[in-house]
């Protein structure tokens, strides 16, 4: 199978049209060398899950089979990995955009991940880096605050910390905490 990752074939984007003839069939060669060259030049962007390739060789067309010994290929080669994209992405996720677990958790379903392996890997968040990633979102956001009317600032705030998933229960506290700390400095 090793094979497989080493054959340059098809390159993405060369036309599979004859001029005279229109679309031709490709041969199992060649949907082979097609679907290595799109997973090693997705993964040569950034790391992909299983299921995402899966999409990008059915939205192409690739057989099934196909597929999968690339896939599995790649996952030999330890080049495709899921538990490590998934623990990245939520990594990332929980760092740059302040996400609570359980959109992070809805995003890596909507990857491909499997549940079993989703469930794990939020579960090894703890709520002190939760509680960290919100008091971090909620400063930034604070920074661009201006006084105001206290109540629709709270619900504004509010808000914004609940549709990137948080709790409403530690987001309210500390939306009144951080609030009540910026007008008692003004």
């Amino acid at each position: 199978m090793e094979e497989l990752l080493e054959e340059p074939g098809i390159l993405l984007g060369s036309s599979l049209f004859s001029k005279e003839r229109g679309p031709r069939e490709l041969n199992d060669e060649e949907y082979q060398a097609l679907a290595r060259r799109m997973a090693l030049d997705r993964l040569a962007r950034r790391s992909h899950s299983c299921g995402e390739l899966r999409a990008a060789f059915a939205k192409r067309a690739i057989p099934t089979e196909i597929g999968e010994e690339i896939i599995m290929a790649l996952t030999r080669s330890n080049l495709l990995d899921d538990g490590e994209f998934a623990r990245a992405w939520r990594d990332s996720r929980m760092r740059s955009r302040g996400l609570a677990p359980r959109v992070i958790a809805r995003e890596l379903r909507e990857k491909g991940i499997d549940a079993d392996l989703i469930l794990e890997v939020i579960a090894e968040v703890s709520s002190e880096s939760e509680e960290e990633a919100l008091t971090e979102l909620l400063a930034k956001k604070m920074r661009s605050l201006r006084p105001g009317d206290r109540k629709k600032q709270e619900r504004a705030l509010l808000g914004f910390l609940m549709r990137k998933g948080h709790r409403g229960d530690r987001a309210g506290q500390a939306v009144r905490t951080a609030l009540h700390e910026f007008y008692s400095t003004q």
